[in-house]
Formats: structure tokens, C-alpha cells, sequence
């Protein structure tokens, strides 16, 4: 689903390039405000059986996660 004049990628193109890089978390901080609460759950629910047995993990990110590197 292209995202015209969004000045960011679409979470399907984050998950491609993510798994084209080998890159360990990645954490999709925006999505479409459209989309109501049952759709994000089905998209973590999407995105865990997809990193399932891989070394990367892709997930939505929540407000109150505190990342440290």
C-alpha cells in the first residue's frame, strides 16, 4: 500500500528492510492513525509469529517502553 507524501516508509517496507539488514530490534514507532486498537493487536500478533525462532525481532512500539543501549 504505497503512503504518498508521508515522509516515512510504510511498515511493510520497514519489515523488508529490517530483515534485508539483519537488524536485531526494530521498533515501528508511527502507523497509520487509522487503524483502531483489534488491528494493532492483529499486527503485533503478525509481526511476533513472523520473528518467531529468528534472531531480529520487529514490533510496534509503545508509548511507555524505555530502550537502552
Amino acid at each position: 500500500m504505497a503512503r504518498l507524501d508521508w515522509g516515512h516508509s510504510c511498515i511493510e517496507d520497514v519489515i523488508v528492510r529490517a530483515q534485508q539488514c539483519n537488524v536485531k530490534r526494530t521498533l515501528i514507532g508511527h502507523h497509520d492513525p487509522e487503524r483502531d486498537w483489534p488491528q494493532r493487536e492483529e499486527m503485533d500478533r503478525q509481526l511476533a509469529m513472523m520473528c518467531a525462532g529468528k534472531p531480529n525481532r520487529i514490533e510496534l512500539a509503545d508509548a511507555d517502553v524505555i530502550v537502552e543501549m
